[in-house]
């Protein structure tokens, strides 16, 4: 129930947009409400703390706002984007910059990628016994007939079959699954057709998963 009522408290955080400062000030008032004992957390940061270990990692990107490019990998350090030229962090109208003497005034980034990896949430998948199951329901649970009920029954997943049969055999590769958001991307506008840029860290994943593929522990077999 804490880790339940913890992470429903924080999809609604993100979802509505709420400060971390806000959000902490929710749960004393929740807290209060609750009898005397009770184990929610009481502030944002114990929050985030409950849902790590279950593998909940977030990657903050930092993305060129005319999204050319993410900066990671050889423009990690970069400053500036090599292609449209426009700056990192947004600029300020009458900045005075750095004064000597104060510390340095934190930097605001012109755009930002929060990328949710699709690993650690396949593992955390088939660390639960009910769906570890149904992940493999399309080879070992399936009615096989004629009838067309599921793209499993169509002629797509067959033509993966025959042509990736040592893929195929195994219940636990993963073709298709619970659907999961793997990325948002700050506004106001949509990247269009330069959404490529922004599936880079998907597809590096999507790749691993092919070619190498990860191991995990299984806990319904």
């Amino acid at each position: 129930m804490k880790l339940r009522s913890t992470l429903e408290l924080l999809q609604w955080k993100a979802g509505n947009g709420i400060s971390d400062k806000a959000f902490t000030q929710l749960l004393k008032l929740i807290k209060e409400f609750l009898p005397e004992g009770n184990k929610l957390p009481e502030t944002t940061y114990e929050a985030k703390e409950v849902t790590c270990p279950i593998g909940l990692e977030v990657q903050k990107i930092h993305a060129c706002p005319n999204d050319c490019i993410l900066y990671r990998g050889p423009h990690e350090d970069l400053e500036a984007c090599p292609v449209c030229k426009a700056s990192r962090y947004k600029i300020r109208r009458n900045d005075p910059g750095d004064i000597e003497g104060e510390a340095p005034r934190k930097r605001v980034l012109a755009k930002v990628m929060w990328y949710f990896p699709i690993i650690p949430r396949l593992r955390r998948l088939f660390q639960n016994r009910e769906h570890a199951k149904l992940v493999c329901w399309h080879k070992e649970d399936r009615k096989e007939d004629d009838m067309l009920r599921h793209p499993v029954d169509g002629s797509q997943w067959r033509k993966v079959d025959r042509a990736y049969p040592e893929f195929a055999e195994d219940a636990r590769n993963i073709r298709t699954t619970t659907i999961m958001m793997p990325a948002l991307i700050q506004g106001p506008k949509q990247p269009g057709n330069d959404i490529d840029v922004y599936l880079q860290p998907l597809v590096e994943e999507l790749q691993e998963l092919w070619n190498t593929g990860v191991e995990m522990w299984d806990e319904y077999k």
